[in-house]
């Protein structure tokens, strides 16, 4: 299987030097090399914090917290001491980073009481750029995250885990077991029963269908249908929670789903659509999910059968079958969403539908994206780019040109889902 990458990047305190690592993930200690450029950058100039961020992310990758720890920690002590004095540097951007990464550092390790410390610490920084910003946004939602965690899962000791059972019922499935790392893990949710919108009849089967496929190749699969608001949280934050210790985490949703304000939400089944009512806190916002994943350490995968339409011209949906609520068309960038998160290196995004379209839902059981999709999943050695191509193919095909799948992507390797 191709190695899976991640790009670091840097400015020197003069502006004169940058440092950009490209450098794969999960790979032995020996066979590190942007290790050992980032140590040759250290012994060059040992005051210069960036380089230190750039190994604690690499250590907190190979599960070397510890070392991940103490580089973090001189990195903010260096930072604090030498701050910026370039233009090309933007102000805080070197001490965000540093702690956003301590932070990590100390979640994966388990010392939530420590995590919370930094990211908190990393939220009353000022930002004034997008990487800062970026950092901030997944800070806020590891923050949530582990404020809320009723048990730690010691990493000295991590449980073995069985994939979960396909799902028969109309309700989210028991988190899985801890995940390991090297895991692939997916977080498969599929609404269809809407109490106060037009009722979606394939999503449910659309989730079970690609819960299925992902088993088959030997994903950990969080399988949910029909998700009232607090169901549908609890399954996401439960996931983002466990994927930090994933390889490859996959989400794929299958339902209504609306843009606001440029922000893309996603559905759950009790919500109803209020025109000047704070609708959008009934729903999960999308740049949630990504700012909880970015982080640097794993492939992400991402992919949404929804129609990402606004709400506030028409409250109740069309009377077609598609996955939208009636209103004005349109697509939320994911290189600049509106929370600051980002789309980060080693994540790709897909839709089922391209921007300023509805995704249908099809007339048979599925649809035609998801049918597409549980088709190829499992094609050996086929590349996830590749198979993303196959998959629009089709549905430009069923479709009659009516949906065109998008995608966007900064996975800077071949990704395979299914063995060669």
């Amino acid at each position: 299987m191709a190695q899976d990458f991640v790009v670091l990047h840097g400015w020197d305190v003069g502006g004169q030097k940058n440092w950009d690592f490209p450098s794969s993930k999960f790979c032995p200690l020996g066979e590190y090399g942007a290790l050992a450029d980032i140590n040759q950058a250290i012994r060059l100039d040992p005051t210069l914090p960036q380089p230190l961020i750039n190994r604690t992310a690499i250590w907190r990758a190979k599960n070397h917290l510890d070392r991940a720890i103490a580089d973090g920690s001189e990195a903010i002590r260096l930072a604090k001491d030498k701050p910026p004095v370039n233009i090309m540097t933007p102000p805080n951007s070197v001490l965000i980073s540093a702690y956003t990464h301590r932070a990590l550092a100390y979640e994966a390790k388990g010392d939530y009481a420590r995590a919370k410390d930094d990211y908190n610490a990393t939220l009353a920084i000022v930002a004034s750029d997008a990487g800062s910003k970026a950092n901030q946004a997944t800070a806020k939602v590891r923050l949530s995250l582990v404020s809320d965690a009723a048990a730690p899962i010691p990493r000295d000791a991590p449980s073995q885990m069985t994939p979960v059972p396909q799902q028969t019922g109309a309700a989210s499935q028991p988190s899985p077991a801890p995940a390991i790392r090297g895991t692939r893990m997916a977080l498969v949710i599929g609404n269809g029963a809407y109490a106060h919108v037009k009722a979606l009849p394939n999503p449910p089967n659309d989730a079970r269908a690609v819960a299925k496929s992902l088993r088959d190749i030997g994903f950990i699969v969080s399988e949910g249908v029909d998700l009232d608001r607090a169901a549908m949280q609890k399954m996401t934050r439960d996931f983002l929670r466990e994927a930090a210790r994933a390889q490859l985490a996959l989400v794929y949703y299958a339902g209504h789903g609306v843009q606001i304000d440029g922000r893309n939400y996603l559905i759950p089944v009790d919500v109803e659509l209020k025109a000047g009512g704070s609708m959008t806190e009934a729903m999960i916002e999308m740049d949630t999910i990504m700012a909880g994943l970015d982080d640097q350490v794993r492939t992400n995968i991402l992919i949404f059968d929804a129609c990402r339409n606004n709400p506030m011209a028409q409250q109740v949906a069309s009377a077609g079958s598609s996955r939208g609520i009636e209103g004005t068309s349109g697509l939320a960038a994911p290189s600049s969403l509106g929370s600051g998160a980002t789309l980060g290196a080693g994540t790709l995004i897909a839709f089922a539908t391209a921007p300023g379209q509805v995704a249908l839902d099809g007339e048979g059981a599925n649809s035609p994206f998801s049918a597409a999709l549980s088709r190829h999943l499992g094609t050996p050695g086929l590349e996830v780019q590749q198979m993303l191509t196959r998959v629009r193919a089709e549905v430009v095909s069923a479709t009659k040109n009516k949906q065109v799948p998008w995608s966007n992507s900064s996975l800077l390797g071949e990704v395979y889902l299914a063995e060669k």
